[in-house]
């Protein structure tokens, strides 16, 4: 069982799992309909993603017993790589290495909009990110961490893979998610299925390591879930978009329209994150797929 220590507003969890430490990082005190929460993984002295601005405090403190000499992230949200900056001033400079597409992003990257900045804090530019490509290997202390794409949440997103002999661990950032149809502004629902697909087939034992939520020791009849869940929810938006007479080329209001008649309303979520996170945006991401960014918002209507 994982234990418990609160760090000022920060609550830490660590948890061994196979070759990997998990350290969950949450903030219960907000006053958020979900509180924030988050988990960084590491091996040896490689840490994977850093979390975010607001619990990087936290995190330098929890693994003051071993400094990371790197770090690997999944992809380039303020919630996996907000922690490089405070990483760097607490252990000196670190390599962070980060998925190729998004290395020019990152360069800039130092402000969200206000909710964002609420959640998980701004980010911090990173201008000299290490390009890595899926299909990169990396040795950590004697285990190889492979890299896979997984786009679906985000284009250039990757997940890590281990197979210490017995069974198979896929670290799969944010890609998995128990509510998919809430999609976020950056979405591909034809990328998520293909990437659910790809990381199942990897090994019929296969613990899945999220960034938000729980651990998943089940996670390829999981991810299996996830894509069974979204497949027909796809058929169906494209059935009512064709009914509707959209054609290629909807628009803010229609994507709306489509939500509310095939998935209901997702106000709370819409209003609070200013139209990045929605059900239109699921929409959106089956009709017009994003797959290069940078994305535009769809303004909540």
């Amino acid at each position: 069982m994982p234990t418990f220590a609160a760090d000022s507003e920060v609550h830490v969890a660590r948890e061994a799992i196979g070759p990997f430490e998990r350290i969950s990082l949450s903030r219960p005190g907000t006053n958020f309909p979900r509180a924030p929460q988050l988990a960084v993984y590491r091996v040896g002295d490689t840490l994977f993603d850093t979390g975010s601005s607001l619990t990087a405090d936290a995190l330098v403190r929890a693994i003051a017993d071993r400094p990371p000499r790197r770090v690997l992230c999944t992809h380039q949200h303020e919630d996996h790589v907000g922690g490089v900056g405070p990483l760097r001033r607490a252990y000196g400079h670190i390599p962070a290495y980060v998925p190729r597409p998004h290395v020019s992003l990152l360069t800039t990257f130092d402000r969200v909009p206000g909710y964002r900045a609420a959640y998980w804090g701004n980010p911090e530019p990173i201008g000299d990110a290490i390009a890595y490509d899926a299909g990169d290997v990396f040795e950590v202390d004697g285990v190889r961490v492979g890299t896979i794409e997984s786009p679906g949440h985000t284009p250039g997103h990757v997940a890590f893979i281990v197979n210490d002999g017995r069974q198979s661990f896929a670290l799969t950032g944010d890609l998995y998610t128990s509510s998919p149809t809430i999609a976020w502004y950056e979405s591909s629902a034809p990328c998520l299925l293909q990437s659910c697909r790809r990381l199942s087939g990897i090994a019929s034992q296969l613990t899945m390591l999220p960034t938000h939520g729980r651990v998943r020791a089940d996670g390829r009849q999981a991810l299996g879930r996830l894509a069974c869940k979204v497949a027909p929810l796809c058929e169906e938006i494209e059935r009512v978009a064709a009914a509707e007479g959209l054609g290629t080329a909807p628009t803010g209001p229609d994507y709306w329209r489509i939500a509310d008649l095939v998935l209901g309303p997702s106000e709370d979520e819409a209003v609070a994150s200013e139209g990045e996170w929605s059900h239109a945006c699921f929409v959106r991401s089956v009709l017009q797929p994003v797959r290069q960014l940078p994305a535009t918002t769809i303004p909540y209507q």
